[in-house]
């Protein structure tokens, strides 16, 4: 039984160790990759929020995200997410999101991708009006100074709480399994749709970040992350001594070789 049990662990990472594992969970920011053609990646993990204030896009991270590639680029994304408060009247929101990524650009240096989502919460399907849904934009790039060392930007827009995030990071390999992002997220909220012919206003929140994440192997990736409130617009909230972690796995599986091998299948004669 013990021999069996090795023989079948010894298989399994033989399949997955062709793979290398890129997560959209690591940092306060999304990845350009997409998930490796002929494989699937599941990334999962928790975020604590004692802030005063916040938003529940404050961060990338779902509890739980599937990732499945299409092809070399782009990839079906499935996600879910238990929000316990996104407002003063708002809370205990549980949203399921569908989404699809794909890789805009691919050079030796720059590369950039696009992630729209399409979120809903479940607990509001059989309500009157309709479920309480949000559409989400998301462009992250990536520019590389060295192979070690390169420099990652995004931009993403929520429709429903009618936020827009301006991240960037700076992120270094250590060796061949640890990465270190450091980083600024600027997160613009609406506060007044400024109705009559008024002027909107925009409340302005900034956050330090935080973020290392390393990889066990080639298909199995670990992340802890810390994001702190520095600094608020003129005359808006003033920053709270509250703080947001985030910790997570990340796990790819690249099934191509159980196809490959099935496909090698002869029958036998007597």
């Amino acid at each position: 039984m013990k021999n069996n049990t090795l023989l079948f662990l010894w298989l399994f990472i033989g399949c997955v160790s062709n793979a290398q594992v890129v997560s959209d969970r690591i940092g306060f920011i999304n990845s350009t990759e997409v998930v490796p053609n002929s494989s699937f990646q599941i990334e999962g993990g928790y975020v604590q929020d004692n802030l005063d204030y916040s938003s529940t896009m404050v961060t990338n991270a779902s509890q739980f995200m599937f990732r499945k590639s299409a092809s070399d680029i782009h990839e079906f994304r499935i996600g879910y997410v238990h929000e316990p408060k996104i407002a003063e009247d708002i809370h205990n929101l549980s949203f399921l999101s569908l989404g699809v990524k794909l890789k805009v650009a691919n050079y030796e240096k720059l590369k950039i991708a696009s992630i729209a989502t399409w979120g809903f919460d479940v607990r509001t399907l059989m309500d009157d009006r309709g479920p309480l849904y949000y559409l989400q934009l998301e462009v992250p790039a990536e520019y590389f100074i060295t192979d070690r060392l390169s420099i990652q930007s995004e931009l993403r827009f929520n429709h429903l709480f009618e936020q827009t995030d301006i991240t960037i990071a700076v992120k270094k390999q250590i060796g061949s399994s640890i990465s270190i992002l450091p980083g600024m997220v600027n997160q613009f909220l609406l506060s007044k749709r400024g109705d009559n012919g008024e002027r909107p206003e925009w409340a302005e929140l900034s956050y330090a970040s935080i973020t290392v994440q390393g990889v066990i192997g080639s298909n199995f990736g670990l992340d802890m992350g810390v994001l702190y409130p520095i600094l608020t617009g003129k005359d808006q909230y003033e920053p709270s001594g509250g703080i947001v972690i985030k910790g997570g796995i990340t796990f790819l599986i690249k099934h191509e070789p159980w196809l490959k091998n099935k496909r090698n299948i002869t029958e036998e004669i007597y």
